[in-house]
Order: C-alpha cells, then structure tokens, then sequence
C-alpha cells in the first residue's frame, strides 16, 4: 500500500507539474501577444541600475538605452494580457546582452545582441523570475514562446573589408562574449582560428549577394559559423537550457534567412543524444506540441511570389522535410498594411491571399501581424478605422494573429514603454482594458475562440475592388485545405468596406438570398461603432429556435434589389448554417446580357446604371470611360440580365494618356543643408553614397493623378529596404490653391517651408515607411492626421530613381492640382528624423546645432500648371510667374 501510494503521489505529482503539456492547444488556436521586455512594465526598480560603471547604460529619457522594463514587471500584468483575450505571450530574448555598443552609443536592451545565450539579463531579473513567470502563464492555460538568435551574437568586433584586418570594438561592454564557445571570437589566436566559431567576415554591403547574407555580418553583429559542429550543438545546448529550465512552449527564430534550412533541421530534430534538437528535449521534458517559428523579412511586389516561395522553404525543404513548424508571415502583413493603413485596393489583399493558399500547406501555423518592433506601427500613418478592420482581417484569416504590445492602446512610436517611467510613455501608464481598441481586440479574440473555424478552417476568395479603397469579402468553411477532424456545420462570411463612400456585394455571390440577423457575430461602422456582438449559439440557428438577443447591424448595412449595401469604413461578420449557402460557381453567367440590363461598376451603388444591350451583349464603351476613375485600373463590373441574379464581376484594365507637366534639374552634391555646412553620419557609407543628394523631379499626369519621378545621386540597398531605398527620406509638401487653412512649419524637421508657402498634404516616403498626413491638427511636433492613399512607391537603382504617386481621390470634389505649389526635401529617418548634432556621428548628422532645420537637399517651391505639358527638363513652362 505504501509503495502504491507513493507511486501514486509521484504520478500525481507530474501530472500537475506539466497538465497543460497533456492537453496542449492547437497552436491555430492560439492568440499571441508580442511583449519588448524593456518597455512593458518596471517590476524591480532595483536591478535598472547595473553598477556605477553602467549608469548610462539606463537610461528612460533615451528611446536607444535601457528603460526598467523586466520579467517581474511582466508576470504583474498578465492579468492586463489575459483580459485582451490572449493566450499566449512571447518575449524579446531575455538572455545577457552586450550592455554598451560604443560605435551607435546604444545599449542591447532590445535583447538581440547576445553576450550569453545561458544566462538572464540582470536588467530583466534572474533565472528563478523567469520560472515564476512561466509558472503564473501555466496556471492561467496560457503559452510563453521566447524569441532567440542563432545568427550572431553582439558587435564586438569588426574585419576590415578591404585586407580582412580584424579590430575589436574598444570600449564595449563587455569586451566579447561570456559564454564558450562564443568568447573565442579572436581570429589572432590560434585556438580560435581553430575552432572557427565565426566567420569573421566584414558587414554585409550587398543583400542580395546569397554568400553574403550566410557569412558576413548583419548589421555589424558578429556572424556565427553555423556549419561548425561545435557550434551547432553549442546553441542546442544554450537554448536547450531554457526549455529544461523553464519549460517555454516555443521559439521564434530571430533572422532565419540568414542560416540554412538545414541548419534549423539540425537545431530542432538532431539525434544527438547529449545535446538533441529541440523538439526531442520538450518531449524529454514533458512539452508536447513543441513549437518554432521563424522570421524570414521577405515581401513580394504585386503579382509576385519569390519572397513568399523563399518562406516556404523554411518550412518545408526541397524533399517536403518539415524544417520549421511556421514563419511569420512578412507577405500577409504587406497586404495588410498597404490596404487598411495606406489605401490600396482591397483585391491586393485578396490575391495575396489566394497566393498563400496556393504555396503554403501549413499557413494555418504561420504567424501574422499588423505591426512589429522592427516596422512602423500601424497607427503612425494610418487611422483609427483601418486598424479596426485589419486587426479584424487578422483574427478571421488563416495563421496564428500576433498583437504587438502597446497597438491596442493606440501606440504610434515603434518602441515606447507601456509604463508610466518608461521612454515614450508621455509620463503615464497605458495598462487600460477599456481603451477603444483594446475592447476591440477583447471582443475579436472571443469572435475567434468561440468557433473554431475562425483558426482551423480553409479559406474561399468571395469579391473585392481592385480601384482603390472598397469591398473586401471572403469565407472561411470546412474545404481541401481545412483539417479533415473538424466538423464545421457553419461557414464564416466576412464583409469589409474600406472606402469612405457605400460598397455594395450581391447576395447571391455569398450564396444567400438574404441575411438572417441571427446569423451576424458582429456588425460594425466607423460611424455608428459596433452594432452588436455576441457568442451566439449554433445549434440554436440550425433550428431556427433563437428569438432573444437579436442581431442588428442597422448602422453598419442594409438590403437592396439583391445587394448588401455596407456603409463606409464598415465591416459585417456571419456564422450562417453551411447548408443553407448555394453560392454560384466561378463559370456562371458568362452569357452575353440581352435586354434591358442593370450594370453597377466598382461595387459602388451609385455608379449604377440601366441600359439595352446590344445583341451582343456589349456594354456602352462611352459611358464606362465616364466611369474611370484615376489613371489604369481594373474596373469591376457586375451586370443583372432583367431582375435576374447579379453577374460574376466582370474585369477591364483601363488606361489614361500621360503627360509630363514639369521637369526641373538641381544642382549637383549641393546636399550640405541649409546653411552648406552639414556633414553626413560618420557610419555605414553614408558621405560615400550621398543618397539624400536630389537630381531631378519630374511630375507625370497620368489621369486624375500625378506621378512623381525623383533622381538621385546614388540608391543605396546596403540594408536591404522594403521599398528598394535606403539612408535617405523624401518629404513632399503640397500646397493646394484656393485653400485658406495649412501648414507652414515642416513637422518634425525642426523648420518653416520657404517663401510663405502653407501645405495641406504632406508625404513622408522611405525605405521601410511610407505615409501620407493632411495638414489637420499638424504642427512642429505633430505630423497632422493621417490619410489613407496608396503612394506606390518604387526604386530603381540602376536609373537612381524614385517614384510614387498621389491618387487624384486625394482632391475634394471641384478641385484639381492646377496651381498646387510644392516643395521636396531629403534626410534620414529611424523611427524619426535622424538627429542633428555639431558633429556627426555613427547615425547622427552634424555641422548645425540640434534646433536646425533637418533637410540635407530641397527642391522648390515649384507652381504646377496642368493646362501645359513639357518636352525637356529645365523647362519653366509649368512654373508660374
């Protein structure tokens, strides 16, 4: 009896320290929240200060140095977190960091400069917090997912790229890594030639190059030689450590494309029987369902897919090997972001989707986001509206949704502290359930938990514009690509308007004859707010049997002749009986219209119009040139043949003539600011490239819109840039006629625009952001409230070009860009302007006090006259007197 007893109670006692790995959740049905350490919550004050020598090191009035925040300040808000509707969270790297890069003036408290990969950053607190931690999210079902580096460690040194001399980076703290291997980083000894932990390359200078982006050094952090035996089983061990000790759920693999697939096979699934790949040691530790995923910044330009194949790989290897369970998904939020924060057509969005349906087996496991620490935040150029609707795009679409801290309260800087004492805070707490969008992200993680088709099933492309802002509308239902185990006995109907005026979707292309208001889980607009929203009850629809708690979305839609008319910036969401849905295959009505016709262009209600068709069924060529809105599009068109149902949307590319309004050249490498005394920053090649130096502007109408094409002295891409730019920011002020309101002072940029001109759109256009702001609520400090507007912006290296576009839905009905005065001017830009010292330094520009205008080259203010066009630059014809 005593030895079954206590056989018993040691049963007992492992079932209670790893229930939750017995009943371990689906990771498709897991909400994450993405938490910086350093800037959530101040739990120990006492251990901000990491000796004297290190004083400056923390230091909350720097957005670069350590602000306080900690794991003990964490595990104190998970309430806050669990209250969001989150259920799991994941951390920057809480391991020991290199404290002081004495080339940036910048401390590691982001986390990802590694001096020890087995040891917790006294910053954030000690070992035995970070157990506690894992234990208060254990006891509340939630998940911890770490993120790690595998690439590189911190800079501690450098190689030179012309004769490969190496020099260490004095005055770092500490002087190299802590932890063996990594510590012989030295290439002048011979035990470190030896075992060749690095690969003590130079930085990398060229992302394109593929033995560049394996071997050479990052960002300037020191690049680890990820074949070397040694140091494949040195980092399983590291990070093995952290599963035995503390038990995580999952990794997120920093800089994934910068390793090989088969170097992450090795890491996760080795054999090795003293140090094994990852999933063996969670089983080994009673963690089943071991997870990891991957970054890999990877995005692909409209109609293309290389970026996306190159993520799949991470995922699966040429013979169909799993290497990682997911990737964040870096297309997705491309879409995400070019459609609900900058005003592209929805069908961007759309086609995307259906790619990634077509090249990912296991999208379902990839995480997706709306914005992240290494990106602008939503909210830094778009609005309120768009990031209601993408955060509900992100929680109804197939992958794990990711919400980075701080987005439901608003935030617009990239890295500010959620605490009252921390960088970017404003001097309060932002911890606050009831702010609007944090009951907006509460209320879309109940929509998602409640129903399970939400995470698990597959995904029908239904309709959506493809002429700017408009309708977006999908399901999700039980088809080839949903899991075979669960039964979905509904399907999820999800329609969006992103335009400010009425969209409308025939009903009988979502297979419905009308919307039963028992079936709406949430109805939404920006004008009315929320309508309703509730779990529901889905045997209680199937038979008919709910007549409490209607839902209304009286604000948000309503019926009319077979349509579903949503009002503007609106969204409605459906669980409808599945067998109740009859929607019409792609091949129908492809029958020429005879009689008399209803046609309705760009599922917009009021482009609408009743005609008699041809015999051939042709639709009157003149008045859908009437319809066009601005320069080439794809315009839309659903028809119905005499009351009978509405067509499938039918498609026309259409085209505008162009023509060139001004051409201006500027003086060359007059890129010395205002005053002819600037200097660039000391580092990374910029007084060598002199990318902020501008050539020529040519301004191209080509419609509605005007097209800008900026020469430059040079297009860097040392930094691998989103938009294919990098060390320079354009800044466009236009100033509209006829307009008595605007801005004169140059938000940000610590200057006033030159002879009295007052702009009333200001386009701020980069590497990695792009915004677009009015002059609204603008001032010196404030760059004035956000307008959605897709810029297209594009570089071409090879001509030194930039171009973008302002779409002519930016005009107010009667106006045009005649007579518009505008004005361009260069800097850089990290998270803001880049500071202005006397002297330059590694990041900083010099040559004028801080309080100084920041524009290295301007051009302008130049007068638009569209009734001319212009054969050659220097041309003064589009100038006015």
């Amino acid at each position: 009896m005593s030895a079954c007893r206590t056989a018993c109670l040691a049963l007992l006692a492992f079932i209670l320290a790893h229930w939750h790995n017995l009943a371990m959740a689906d990771w498709r049905d897991q909400i994450v929240y993405f938490v910086l350490l350093d800037r959530f919550d101040d739990g120990d004050p006492s251990n901000n200060r990491q000796g004297p020598r290190h004083l400056g090191i923390y230091d909350p009035r720097r957005s670069d140095r350590y602000s306080g925040g900690d794991l003990k300040g964490l595990e104190r808000r998970l309430d806050y977190i669990a209250g969001l509707g989150m259920s799991a969270v994941w951390i920057s790297p809480p391991v020991r960091q290199q404290w002081w890069e004495p080339k940036t003036q910048s401390s590691g408290y982001h986390g990802y400069w590694a001096a020890d990969f087995k040891s917790v950053d006294p910053h954030l607190g000690t070992l035995a917090d970070y157990q506690r931690l894992a234990r208060r999210l254990r006891e509340r079902g939630m998940r911890l997912i770490q993120d790690i580096v595998l690439n590189h460690t911190g800079d501690y040194f450098d190689i030179n790229p012309q004769n490969g001399s190496y020099q260490a980076n004095r005055g770092s703290i500490p002087a190299a890594p802590l932890q063996w291997p990594f510590n012989m980083n030295d290439p002048r000894r011979a035990k470190d030639r030896r075992h060749h932990i690095f690969h003590w390359t130079p930085a990398i200078s060229n992302y394109n190059d593929p033995d560049q982006e394996a071997r050479y050094q990052m960002s300037g952090l020191d690049d680890l030689n990820t074949d070397h035996p040694t140091l494949r089983r040195a980092l399983r061990e590291s990070y093995g450590f952290w599963i035995d000790k503390v038990g995580v759920d999952a990794f997120r693999i920093d800089t994934a494309f910068y390793v090989s697939p088969e170097f992450l096979y090795d890491f996760m699934h080795s054999p090795d029987p003293s140090a094994p790949g990852m999933h063996e040691r969670a089983a080994r530790r009673g963690i089943n369902g071991f997870f990891a995923f991957g970054e890999g910044f990877g995005i692909d330009r409209k109609g293309e897919s290389l970026q996306s194949k190159r993520i799949e790989s991470y995922m699966h290897d040429a013979s169909g090997r799993q290497v990682l369970g997911g990737m964040l998904n870096f297309p997705l939020y491309a879409a995400f972001d070019k459609v609900f924060a900058r005003g592209a057509s929805p069908a961007y969005l759309l086609d995307r989707l259906t790619e990634m349906q077509r090249l990912h087996p296991r999208w379902h496991w990839m995480p997706s986001f709306l914005d992240n620490h290494d990106v602008d935040r939503f909210l830094s150029a778009g609005d309120e509206t768009g990031l209601r609707l993408a955060m509900l795009a992100m929680m109804t679409l197939p992958g794990i949704p990711v919400v980075y801290y701080g987005t439901e309260q608003g935030f617009k800087l990239q890295r500010p502290a959620m605490f009252a004492a921390g960088w970017g805070s404003g001097g309060r707490s932002h911890f606050d359930l009831h702010a609007p969008m944090a009951t907006w992200v509460r209320a879309l993680s109940e929509l998602r938990r409640s129903n399970k088709l939400w995470s698990r099933a597959g995904f029908t492309p239904i309709a959506a514009s493809r002429d700017g802002p408009g309708l977006l509308a999908f399901a999700r239902a039980a088809s080839q690509d949903a899991d075979r185990s669960d039964d979905f006995s509904h399907e999820g109907l999800v329609l969006m308007n992103t335009a400010s005026q009425p969209r409308a979707v025939p009903l009988n292309l979502l297979g419905l004859s009308s919307i039963d208001p028992r079936w709406i889980r949430l109805a939404w607009s920006a004008d009315g707010g929320r309508d309703a929203y509730q779990k529901g009850d889905r045997d209680a629809y199937q038979d008919g049997g709910r007549d409490a708690h209607q839902m209304w979305g009286s604000n948000t839609y309503h019926e009319s002749e077979g349509l579903i008319v949503l009002a503007p910036g609106s969204a409605l969401v459906l669980e409808v009986p599945a067998a109740l849905i009859n929607r019409p295959s792609a091949s129908s009505n492809t029958k020429p219209a005879q009689g008399m016709v209803d046609l309705i262009a760009q599922w917009d209600p009021a482009k609408r119009l009743s005609f008699v068709a041809d015999e051939e069924g042709r639709l009157p060529s003149e008045t859908l040139a009437a319809w066009i809105g601005d320069g080439e599009e794809a315009l839309s068109v659903i028809v119905r043949e005499e009351q009978k149902a509405w067509s499938q949307p039918q498609s026309f590319v259409l085209k505008r003539a162009r023509r060139k309004l001004f051409c201006m050249t500027d003086p060359v490498l007059d890129d010395r600011g205002p005053s002819g005394t600037y200097r660039y920053p000391t580092g990374s090649h910029w007084e060598a490239i002199r990318a902020a130096d501008l050539r020529k502007v040519e301004i191209v109408s080509d419609g509605e819109g005007l097209e800008f094409v900026v020469e430059m002295a040079a297009i860097s891409q040392r930094w691998a840039p989103r938009y294919g730019f990098d060390h320079v920011m354009l800044t466009l002020f236009l100033e509209l006629p006829n307009r008595s309101d605007g801005q004169i002072a140059m938000p940000l940029q610590f200057g006033n625009l030159p002879d009295g001109m007052r702009w009333h759109l200001r386009a701020r256009l980069g590497g990695w952001s792009q915004a677009l702001f009015s002059s609204k609520d603008s001032s010196n400090e404030r760059e004035g409230t956000a307008v959605l507007a897709d810029l297209a912006i594009e570089a071409d290296p090879a001509a030194r070009r930039i171009t973008f576009r302002l779409p002519g839905h930016l005009l107010r009905p009667g106006e045009s860009w005649h007579g518009s005065r505008i004005y361009i001017n260069t800097w850089d830009y990290d998270a803001g302007y880049r500071p202005l010292q006397p002297l330059a330094g590694p990041f900083q520009f010099g040559g004028a006090q801080p309080t100084a205008a920041r524009e290295m080259d301007a051009m302008g203010p130049f007068r638009l006259n569209t009734g001319l066009s212009v054969a050659s630059c220097d041309s003064k014809a589009a100038l006015s007197p």
